[in-house]
């Protein structure tokens, strides 16, 4: 049986979730906000070390990582038109680029033994579904798709 605890040097304590078998914690994000890092035990260490230096990348990159998340999304066509539209006032393909981008929030970032996740709130852009972004070793996202 997996340690119920294990220390890290990079987030600290991270718990088991017995459950779902994911050592879990909360990392401050920038902007103040809590995110919620799951990392499965299966290749935990390489886990911890994509999920850091996904963290640390965003932290600089964050408005660049979130246009491309945006155009991920329009590309995949996951926020309806209807819904830009309403927001908007006017259609959506004359909104800017980062206009999505200021309703996208990270909620929990997952290692699941082989690929590193980002779980996407859209602010309700599309009721309760949350976008998972899949993020490669260069953090590029590499597939985005509604869940």
């Amino acid at each position: 049986m997996p340690a119920q605890t294990i220390i890290t040097d990079k987030f600290g304590s991270m718990a088991l979730n017995p459950i779902i078998k994911f050592y879990e914690t909360k990392v401050v994000m920038p902007n103040s906000k809590l995110l919620h890092v799951a990392i499965t035990a299966t290749n935990f260490e390489i886990g911890v070390n994509q999920a850091n230096s996904f963290l640390e990348w965003v932290k600089v990159n964050d408005q660049a990582f979130k246009l491309s998340l945006e155009d991920r999304i329009q590309n995949a066509d996951l926020v309806w038109d209807d819904i830009w539209d309403s927001i908007l006032g006017k259609d959506w393909v004359e909104a800017e680029a980062g206009f999505l981008a200021n309703y996208l929030h990270y909620d929990e970032l997952r290692f699941d033994g082989e690929e590193l996740h980002l779980w996407v709130n859209t602010s309700g852009l599309h009721t309760d579904h949350k976008i998972r972004a899949t993020i490669n070793e260069e953090m590029r996202i590499v597939c985005c798709e509604m869940l």
